[in-house]
C-alpha cells in the first residue's frame, strides 16, 4: 500500500523536479499526482482519494472532500522548527526548499499522526501493544549486540560505534541504538533531519500514531552507512520507556528495517530494562580499562548477573564477554587474567575525539572476532 500524495504549486519547474525526485527515490512508498492548475486538482479529487495534499502556502483553495486527508503547506521561508500543526484544519507547514529526503520524512511524520492503522494487513507489527506478538528473537535473523557500560570513561560508546562502523563497512545493514541515560551518539553519527527517539517514545506511550511509519520518519543514516536515531531531547523521556516496550520496539526495528545487526549502547543499571536486554541480546559486551577500581566494579556486576541468573532461571553469562580498552603492554594488575577472560584488547589512542577514535578502530580488524557469524 502506497501513500497517495497530490502536489499543487504554480512553479512548473519545481513541480517537475519534485515529481521526478519522488519517482526516483520513493516510487515504492508514494503515489504522486502533480498539478500546476487548481481546476485540474479539483477535477482529480472528485473521483480520486488521496492521503496528503502538498500545496503552496500562497494558494487559497477551498476543497470539499469526503475522505480525510492531511494538508501539508509548502512555505518558502525557513521558520524555526518549521513544523506547525493545527487540529482545526489538519495542516502542517513544511519548508519548500530542502532535500527531498527531508520532505519525505515530514510527509511520513504527518501521516503517522493521522493514520495509525496504515496497511494493517501487511504490517501486522503496527500495533505495539498487541498481546499476540511473538518472542522477538524467534521472528527474524537480526543479531542483537548490547554494549553495557559499567561507568563513565570506560570507552563503551567508542567501541560499540566502532563495531557498527565495521559492520557497515562489510555491507551489513546495521542499526545503532543509543539508550544511555545521557546519550552521546551525536558525537559519532550525524545526518540531517529533526525527528528523534522523543517522537518514537511519544508514539509508543500515546498509542495514537502508527509505529512503523514513525520509525521510518525518524530514522537517519550516517555517511558511513550506519542507521541510527537521534537521542531524546529530554533525557527523562527515556525513563518512560518500559522494558517490554523496548523489546517490542526492537522487534519493530528488525521487522521494519530488516537489519542484520542492531548494536545497543546502554548503561548497566540492574533495572528491568537491563534485565530485558540480558535476556534478548545475542551477545553482551562490557568494556573496561585494566585498572584496579574497574576490576572491582566489574567483579560486582558479574556477581549481580550470576545472582540474577539463579533468580530468573536464565542463562546470561554464556552471552557475556569482556573487552579491555586503552590497553598497554604489562599494565595488567594481578587478578585480572584469573577472574576475567578478555575477548580482545583495544590499544590506547592519544586522540581525544571519540569520533576519530571510533573510526580508527573500525579501520582495523581488532573487532572482527566479535562479529557473530550468520
Amino acid at each position: 500500500m502506497k501513500i497517495k500524495l497530490a502536489l499543487l504549486d504554480f512553479d512548473k519547474s519545481y513541480v517537475q523536479r519534485f515529481y521526478d525526485a519522488i519517482n526516483k527515490s520513493y516510487t515504492n512508498k508514494l503515489e504522486i499526482h502533480a498539478f500546476t492548475n487548481e481546476n485540474s486538482l479539483l477535477d482529480f479529487l472528485k473521483d480520486n482519494k488521496i492521503d496528503i495534499l502538498l500545496i503552496n502556502e500562497n494558494i487559497n483553495l477551498s476543497i470539499e472532500h469526503d475522505n480525510k486527508f492531511i494538508v501539508l503547506k509548502l512555505v518558502e521561508k525557513h521558520a524555526v522548527d518549521n513544523e506547525f500543526y493545527s487540529n482545526e484544519n489538519s495542516s502542517y507547514f513544511v519548508y519548500k526548499y530542502q532535500r527531498i529526503s527531508l520532505i519525505y520524512k515530514e510527509i511520513l511524520n504527518a501521516y503517522s499522526k493521522i493514520y495509525k492503522a496504515f496497511n494493517e494487513k501487511n504490517h501486522h507489527f503496527n500495533d505495539l501493544h498487541s498481546n499476540t506478538i511473538q518472542e522477538f528473537n524467534t521472528l527474524n535473523n537480526t543479531t542483537i549486540i548490547s554494549f553495557m557500560s559499567q561507568g563513565l570513561g570506560s570507552g563503551t560508546s567508542a567501541i560499540a560505534s566502532s563495531l557498527a562502523l565495521r559492520l557497515a563497512e562489510k555491507n551489513k545493514k546495521t542499526l545503532f541504538l543509543d539508550i544511555q541515560s545521557f546519550a552521546t551518539i551525536n558525537s559519532i553519527f550525524s545526518a540531517e533531519g529533526k525527528f528523534s527517539m522523543s517522537e518514537i517514545i511519544y508514539a509508543v506511550k500515546s498509542k495514537k500514531e502508527n509505529i512503523a511509519i514513525k520509525l521510518e520518519a525518524s530514522l537517519k543514516m550516517d555517511s558511513s552507512g550506519v542507521f541510527f536515531y537521534d537521542p531524546c531531547e529530554n533525557p527523562f523521556e527515556l525513563n518512560e520507556l518500559k522494558s517490554d516496550e523496548l523489546i517490542k520496539l526492537l522487534h519493530f526495528f528488525s521487522e521494519f528495517g530488516a537489519y542484520e545487526y542492531i548494536i545497543i549502547d546502554t548503561n548497566y543499571l540492574m533495572n528491568e530494562l537491563s534485565l530485558s536486554l540480558l535476556k534478548h541480546s545475542d551477545k553482551i559486551f562490557f568494556v573496561t580499562e585494566a585498572r584496579e577500581e574497574n576490576r572491582i566494579r566489574l567483579n560486582k556486576i558479574i556477581k549481580s548477573i550470576l545472582i540474577t541468573e539463579i533468580h530468573n532461571n536464565q542463562k546470561y553469562m554464556d552471552k557475556i564477554s569482556i573487552i579491555c580498552n586503552k590497553f598497554i603492554n604489562n599494565m595488567m594488575n594481578d587478578g585480572w587474567n584469573e577472574e576475567f577472560e578478555f575477548v580482545c584488547y583495544i590499544p590506547k589512542y592519544n586522540d581525544v575525539n571519540i569520533k576519530s577514535i571510533a573510526r580508527e578502530i573500525a579501520k582495523t580488524s581488532i573487532l572482527d572476532a566479535l562479529i557473530i557469524s550468520e
